[in-house]
C-alpha cells in the first residue's frame, strides 16, 4: 500500500463513524484541557506556599549582639530542646555590641532581592 492509499484509507473511516470521530476528539481535548488546568494550579499553589513562608521568615535570619535574656516556661531552663525547623542562631564570639553604624552599612552593602530592617534597642 502507497501513502496516498492509507491515508485515504484512513479518510473514508473518520468520513464513515463522525460521532466515534467526534467523541475521540472531544476525549483527547478534556485530556488536554485537564493536563493544563492540573499544571496551572499546582504551579499557583507552590508560589503561594513559597510567599507563605517568606512572609514568616523561614527564609530570614538574624544577627544580634547577644542572646535574648527573657526565657519562657518553667525551671528546665538548662535543658534546651530544638524544635524541626526552628531558626538556627549564631553566637558572637567577641561579645562586642554590633555598632549602629555597622549595622546601616551591613544594609547598604546587602544586595540580595530581600528586605533588610535594623532594630535598635536602648537599655539604658
Amino acid at each position: 500500500m502507497k501513502f496516498l492509499d492509507t491515508f485515504l484509507l484512513a479518510f473514508r473511516t473518520v468520513r464513515g463513524n463522525k460521532l466515534r470521530t467526534g467523541i475521540t476528539v472531544a476525549i483527547i481535548a478534556f485530556g488536554i484541557m485537564a493536563l493544563v488546568g492540573i499544571k496551572t494550579a499546582i504551579e499557583a499553589m507552590q508560589q503561594k506556599f513559597i510567599e507563605s513562608f517568606s512572609s514568616m521568615g523561614a527564609n530570614g535570619f538574624t544577627i544580634r549582639y547577644r542572646e535574648p535574656r527573657f526565657h519562657f516556661g518553667g525551671g528546665d531552663s538548662e535543658l534546651k530542646k530544638e524544635k524541626k525547623g526552628q531558626r538556627k542562631e549564631k553566637k558572637s564570639n567577641t561579645a562586642k555590641p554590633i555598632t549602629q553604624l555597622q549595622a546601616e552599612t551591613f544594609k547598604l552593602n546587602y544586595f540580595f532581592p530581600a528586605k533588610v530592617s535594623l532594630n535598635l534597642l536602648g537599655t539604658h
